[in-house]
């Protein structure tokens, strides 16, 4: 489903598919992984209602703050090359 709304560029699909997911606590989970670069994991956090408990959460937003850090990092470094 995340391939499918990637490739649309749709916004109202990316809100009906985390609409979705909000029902299934494990879902919300699979697209925090699933979305990095296509769309703000905080925002979806932000949506996330109190009380919902997301199956290895803090452990996949440890991840993606470890791939963003990884991320800044290259560019910077490809930016300190190409000057």
């Amino acid at each position: 489903a995340v391939e499918f709304v990637t490739e649309q560029h749709d916004d109202e699909l990316w809100d009906e598919l985390i609409r979705q997911c909000l029902q299934k606590p494990e879902m919300v989970g699979m697209l925090l992984e699933h979305t990095v670069g296509n769309l703000d994991p905080l925002y979806i956090v932000s949506l996330v209602p109190d009380g919902l408990e997301i199956p290895k959460l803090r452990d996949r937003l440890v991840k993606i703050v470890t791939d963003y850090r990884t991320e800044t990092s290259l560019r910077h470094g490809c930016n300190d090359i190409l000057k």
